[in-house]
This record gives structure tokens, sequence and C-alpha cells, in this order.
């Protein structure tokens, strides 16, 4: 993960319901907001289970302990979802959330991401602009292409980033994981927290100016 380092180290963040995340951000509420079908996603019914309208309604909690302890806040992290979601589709989710939230206080749009090429990773990165606030990509990786193979892993993540880096309007993001088996081969650490070749990859690449390490 890469961040400015200007930028405020503290936020709120809805991910694990109205709780400041670890990272000092506010995420809302964590969860699957697609759906079943997209683990991770905002949109799902299995973790947060909140539909837009259901989280615009509880917004209001989170900008009270945003307030309070002087914290920023972090949307709702959507993808796609291939089912079991309150909506497919990740922009009509923000979409819903932000008609129901008019004038609701969201500082970053959060998201994941698993296509596995930079054209795709550019689409989505510039329909993420249309709700003009910082993008913080909090998971990616090559998760939905028939070739998942370490040389692709590697071979994307050396599109993925520079891409992430020099663009503005991206906050922050995250490969997708240290250690995981929802995916293969996208592993940065090995099982003694050791990098692994991807992981050295990762930390090896050129990060913009603006960056800290």
């Amino acid at each position: 993960m890469r961040r400015d380092p200007k930028a405020p180290l503290c936020g709120i963040s809805p991910l694990l319901g109205i709780l400041p995340s670890a990272a000092c951000m506010a995420e809302s509420f964590h969860g699957d907001e697609i759906g079943d079908g997209a683990a991770g996603n905002v949109q799902g019914t299995t973790q947060a289970n909140l539909s837009a309208a259901e989280a615009a309604a509880l917004w209001p909690q989170i900008e009270e302990i945003a307030d309070e302890k002087e914290l920023q806040i972090v949307s709702r992290a959507v993808n796609f979802c291939g089912g079991g979601c309150h909506e497919t589709d990740p922009f009509a989710y923000l979409d819903a959330f932000f008609a129901a939230c008019e004038g609701c206080r969201v500082d970053f749009i959060a998201a994941h991401w698993y296509a596995c090429d930079r054209p795709a990773l550019e689409w989505y990165l510039g329909e993420l602009k249309r709700y003009r606030r910082p993008i913080w990509l909090t998971e990616l990786s090559c998760g939905d292409g028939e070739d998942r193979s370490p040389e692709a892993q590697a071979a994307y993540m050396r599109e993925a980033v520079p891409l992430l880096e020099s663009d503005p309007d991206v906050f922050r993001y995250a490969w997708f994981s240290g250690r995981t088996e929802a995916i293969p081969n996208v592993d940065l650490l090995g099982a003694s927290g050791e990098l692994t070749a991807l992981g050295a990859l990762y930390v090896s690449l050129p990060h913009a100016e603006r960056c800290g390490p």
C-alpha cells in the first residue's frame, strides 16, 4: 500500500460495523456490499448485510463518531457481485446510497477489484471518479481471470501498480493479500512472514514522489 505522507492517518471506516478500523480510518460496515457471490464486497448479504438505504439510515452514527474522534470517513467497499447481493452493480449501490444520504459526509470511496488487466482497471477507476472523492482501492489482484498463475499475478502487478501510483485520484491501494486461500498465487508473505517472490516484486516497484514508502 502506498500513501501520501501528508494524508490523514485517521478516519472512520464502516467495515466492521460502527467501529474505528485498525488503520484509524473510519470505514463503514465492512462486508459484501454486493453479496455472497463476491466475498468482501459491501453489497453482499453475508457480512454487514445492509442495503444502500439501510446504510444511509445508519450513517449519522458514523458521522457522530467521526466528528467526536476527528476522523475521516471511508465509504463501504464495493465491487461487482455474482449473486446473493443487495445490488450486483457497485455503481448502482453507491448511486442509491448517495441518493438516500444526500449531504452525508464521505471522504473517500473504497472499492475492491479482481480483474486481471490494466484496461479493465483503468475503466473501473474512471467510473469511480464520478463520485468526486479520492479513491481507496482496498483490495486488488488477479482473481477473475482464467490464468491466475504466479507469472500472471506478477504481470498484472507490474501493470497495475504504475497506473495506481500515477493517478492523482487514487489515495491508497493494497494488493490482496498478505496471505490468503481465496485466490491462488497472490500471497505477498510466506508462512514465516518472509516476502514471497511476488511480495519482493511489490515492494521493489517504484512509487510516486508524492507518496511515502
